[in-house]
């Protein structure tokens, strides 16, 4: 249906109402765009129990439609990262983390490893957010 377009003319000249437009190409300055939440989310949770010396687990597999993951660590402290950096038993390799800090964002398709820090107990929980892999839109 066509509508007056505003034009000033005082309605005499009508236009097709204007829709969504696909445009594809590359931003190369800033760009206001509306979030959108993932399709999926999933919650796990792991626990060190600080008994023997703890080995790495993986609490993100490589994931190339993750829009986001979010680790906390409830409990205790650990090191977060890759495996090789993680279980290299190197202190201060990885990313340490500790219950009193805010939680980890993770925005990146790569793998993410944990590991309990020395022999105390913690508990970590992660989210993960995902869009659809069949998503076209």
């Amino acid at each position: 249906m066509k509508q007056p377009c505003g034009c000033g003319n005082d309605g005499e000249e009508t236009h097709e109402p204007l829709g969504p437009v696909e445009i594809k190409g590359r931003v190369t300055g800033t760009m206001r765009v509306n979030p959108e939440a993932a399709d999926y989310g999933s919650y796990s949770t792991f626990f060190f129990d600080g008994t023997v010396t703890d080995v790495p687990q993986r609490v993100l597999n490589r994931d190339n439609d993750r829009q986001r993951a979010v680790i906390q660590v409830v409990t205790g402290s650990a090191y977060i990262g890759k495996k090789e950096q993680i279980a290299s038993g190197i202190t201060g390799n990885g990313w340490l983390q500790t219950s009193t800090m805010q939680p980890l964002e993770v925005r990146n398709k790569q793998e993410v490893w944990v590991m309990g820090v020395a022999a105390a107990a913690c508990t970590i929980a992660v989210l993960n957010e995902r869009w659809d892999s069949a998503r076209t839109d």
